[in-house]
């Protein structure tokens, strides 16, 4: 999913804060067709394409490549280069992580399961799924993520945040940002 600009717009008037990362989504072609169909191996590559963290055998992705570092990465170099957008206030105190309880993943087709399966790992604040999760119903009949994985669970969920960040999980490309307090 390239840049959306009306989806950015419409993030802004609803006095949240938006970004769109690129994150290391390339691994689909390496995962083998005998791994595709079980009921874990691509949700396991999903959490570490997430997350950056080693839970696949199939793939060896980078922590830096991880939507997680690049998510952490980008909002604090929003913060140093828009401090108005106050960019900031979602970050740790201790500067190594972002606060997911106010986090919003968003996600379209592959992305929406990715945002799913990372929410599965690390509570956010909600998930927003569009055109996805994909691949729920393999041949065998039997779910390939649990039903907790393919629809975020109530424990996963906050109440409303008025002022959040919603990360929008993407293809490569570039990162986009938007805030209604940076914007005139």
């Amino acid at each position: 999913m390239g840049h959306n600009r009306n989806l950015f717009d419409r993030t802004s008037s609803y006095g949240l804060h938006g970004i769109q990362v690129h994150y290391a989504n390339r691994w689909f072609g390496l995962v083998p067709d005998s791994a595709r169909s079980d009921d874990s191996s691509l949700g396991e590559v999903r959490l570490e394409a997430a997350t950056g963290e080693d839970h696949s055998k199939l793939v060896d992705i980078p922590k830096p490549d991880g939507m997680k570092a690049k998510a952490l990465t980008f909002v604090k170099w929003l913060e140093k280069e828009n401090p108005e957008g106050k960019w900031g206030q979602f970050v740790t105190k201790d500067g190594k992580d972002l606060i997911w309880e106010s986090v919003i993943m968003a996600g379209s087709s592959h992305g929406s399961t990715t945002s799913a399966r990372f929410a599965v790992h690390q509570k956010v604040g909600r998930v927003v799924m569009f055109c996805g999760p994909p691949r729920s119903i393999p041949k065998n009949g039997k779910a390939s993520l649990p039903r907790r994985q393919q629809i975020a669970s109530s424990d996963s969920a906050t109440s409303s945040t008025v002022d959040g960040l919603a990360i929008i999980t993407a293809a490569p490309g570039k990162c986009s940002a938007s805030t209604s307090l940076a914007r005139s």
